[in-house]
């Protein structure tokens, strides 16, 4: 414990925190049984003695400056740069070009977002649209994300109650893609695709485009 104020003892403890270092205010306060040098300094502090402006350790400074903003050019620059690099690595290109061998007149549909398996589906529509791109000539598709509901997040688990089993949501799936597919110009994932490629690895959808297309 410290001295007793007003002793010598005690002014020798009151020249000594003034003029010490962070060792010896450590080793002081092991000595004196606390817990460490900070619990020994806020009780000197308490009773009013302070260090001296020449052993209080300086906020460290530094000469580092941040570098100038880039400008705007540069900035285009470099993301036009990047954005050609990330392409290297896409599954998919930006562009996708189709020749269709025809004289004819022709007509492209976008179907996407069917959710097949979730309530209130209308079948009968479902199945008029498919039998009307089989069958009409010139007349083709763009079959986009989403065609199955495959609710299999388990954050999503209460939406997942009521559907129709994925299994099956995937049979009439793939008899959909099979039965369009000499009007298909292209076929792309969805979210609720991808949460199959997350979960487990493997990408269902782009199985079925490279089994069927």
């Amino acid at each position: 414990m410290l001295p007793k104020i007003g002793t010598e003892q005690w002014d020798a403890e009151v020249e000594a925190f003034t003029k010490s270092t962070p060792e010896w205010r450590r080793n002081r306060a092991k000595e004196l049984g606390y817990a460490n040098a900070n619990s020994y300094a806020t009780k000197m502090n308490h009773y009013g003695v302070h260090l001296s402006k020449s052993q209080i350790t300086p906020p460290i400074t530094s000469d580092y400056k941040l570098p100038p903003d880039s400008s705007w050019e540069e900035h285009i620059r470099i993301i036009r740069d990047m954005e050609k690099l990330v392409d290297y690595h896409r599954k998919v290109p930006n562009e996708v070009t189709i020749k269709i061998d025809t004289d004819l007149p022709i007509a492209l549909t976008e179907v996407a977002d069917i959710h097949i398996g979730q309530p209130g589906v209308d079948y009968d529509s479902f199945e008029y649209d498919m039998n009307v791109i089989e069958s009409e000539p010139g007349l083709y598709v763009n079959l986009g994300g989403d065609i199955h509901h495959n609710i299999i997040q388990a954050s999503k688990i209460g939406s997942s109650h009521d559907q129709t089993p994925i299994p099956v949501q995937c049979g009439l799936t793939v008899l959909t893609v099979k039965k369009l597919i000499h009007k298909i110009n292209t076929m792309r994932t969805g979210n609720h695709n991808a949460w199959t490629a997350t979960l487990t690895g493997e990408d269902w959808t782009e199985s079925l485009q490279s089994d069927t297309i």
